[in-house]
């Protein structure tokens, strides 16, 4: 189930430090006043915040909110990135998650989240407002890879999971052409002709194997192209629209909001690099 809590929240950076193999916590137990995550990286800690305990290994990331005890443990030499940083909703400082309680993080595309780590570990030499920019970055591309694995749990890979290892041909031959096609001007009507079924039998056939309909599928690959391309280029959002196979930026706005919980120039505010 998305949660829709955590969408429209940003987090500035203020500290990051990495630590490689560290055999114990200097201290059991820590107040920090800014949030924290404990990112882990190898190994594995033991935790408990507002009385919820827990085993921390990767990719797990465990938050802690300001001025509340962090008690932890070291189960097996722990390498694990440490961030402090703000919580930022509509420009006003968050204490507290919605809900009131801390929060614990599972990311599904372990190999971008290895990527992100290991540039995360190398910008930890970098000096100066350009190395907290790029970290700073690194940090909200984090936050932002949880959002889309919420809007999207089934599109961490470009290739939708199928749900068993039998697939109906028609609708992997469907996969395939979206994949190939999702920024083009699709017709899914084409796609279910040119594969000799009609349109209500392809979604059909769709969402048996892989859980999600043609059109979910199409709107994920644009959606987390358009977040891509919103905060790593100065393209206008006619460009992007374009760029990601919708006719005109109102429209492709329009979707993005609906998806996102935030229109294309929030996001790209809060995520540009």
């Amino acid at each position: 189930m998305v949660d829709e809590s955590w969408w429209g929240i940003v987090p500035e950076l203020v500290l990051h430090n990495y630590w490689h193999e560290k055999e114990q916590f200097e201290l059991e137990s820590d107040y920090y006043a800014n949030w924290t995550i404990f990112a882990v990286v190898e190994g594995k800690f033991q935790y408990e915040i507002n009385g919820q305990r827990g085993t921390a290994i990767f990719p797990e990331l465990i938050i802690c909110p300001p001025e509340t005890e962090f008690r932890r443990q070291v189960l097996e030499p722990l390498s694990f990135h440490f961030l402090s940083f703000r919580l930022m909703s509509a420009d006003k400082p968050l204490l507290v998650l919605p809900g009131g309680n801390p929060g614990r993080l599972v990311l599904a595309d372990t190999h971008r989240l290895t990527a992100t780590y290991s540039q995360l570990r190398n910008a930890a030499g970098l000096t100066g407002r350009s190395g907290m920019l790029w970290r700073d970055h690194l940090l909200k591309d984090i936050w932002r890879q949880h959002i889309f694995e919420q809007l999207f749990p089934d599109q961490s890979d470009p290739m939708p999971k199928p749900l068993s290892s039998h697939i109906d041909p028609a609708a992997e031959a469907a996969a395939r052409l979206i994949e190939e096609h999702a920024f083009s001007s699709l017709s899914l009507s084409s796609v279910a002709e040119g594969l000799g079924i009609t349109p209500v039998q392809l979604t059909r056939k769709y969402k048996a194997a892989y859980g999600i309909t043609p059109s979910e599928h199409v709107t994920a690959l644009r959606i987390r192209k358009a977040c891509s391309l919103l905060s790593g280029t100065t393209h206008s959002l006619e460009w992007i629209a374009e760029a990601c196979g919708y006719e005109n930026a109102f429209y492709f706005s329009r979707i993005f909001a609906k998806r996102m919980k935030l229109s294309p120039s929030s996001y790209r505010k809060a995520y540009r690099i």
